[in-house]
């Protein structure tokens, strides 16, 4: 038997783990005043759902969200679209990834290496919350 035992096991770990992945999927240019836009480009990042008093967040990697952040504040930066990507379990219902509005999205981050602090939240409303959890996704609990 292998490290992560039968096949069942390696089955219902996959299976926990797809049930908390989101990834944030962001396309994007860079703008630049001579030669106009570059090509499309395309970043994914990986995190999960918590729950904090009432409110579902998007929960990843502070620096991420430090860079995205700058990004949408940046002229030289140019973000064609952004989507919630939730169809990485097999019991997802959808393989289709959501539409997000990313830039009016409440951003918090804090990325400080000095007291080894890197995390990132994205405030998610109710409709989007809905969506995730209609394609398997399920959140941390309440803080």
């Amino acid at each position: 038997m292998g490290a992560l035992g039968t096949q069942e096991t390696k089955v219902s770990i996959i299976d926990l783990l797809c049930c908390h992945l989101v990834a944030l999927c962001i396309s994007y240019k860079f703008v630049d005043g001579e030669t106009g836009a570059s090509n499309l480009r395309f970043a994914s990042y990986a995190g999960t759902l918590i729950r904090i008093r009432d409110t579902v967040h998007f929960l990843t990697v502070g620096h991420i969200l430090k860079d995205i952040e700058e990004a949408l504040q940046s002229p030289k930066v140019c973000i064609q679209s952004a989507e919630l990507a939730d169809f990485f379990g097999y019991k997802s219902i959808s393989k289709h990834s959501i539409p997000f509005d990313l830039k009016n999205a409440p951003i918090f981050h804090i990325d400080d290496e000095e007291y080894g602090l890197d995390f990132g939240l994205i405030g998610l409303n109710a409709n989007y919350v809905r969506l995730l959890a209609a394609n398997g996704i399920r959140r941390y609990g309440s803080l």
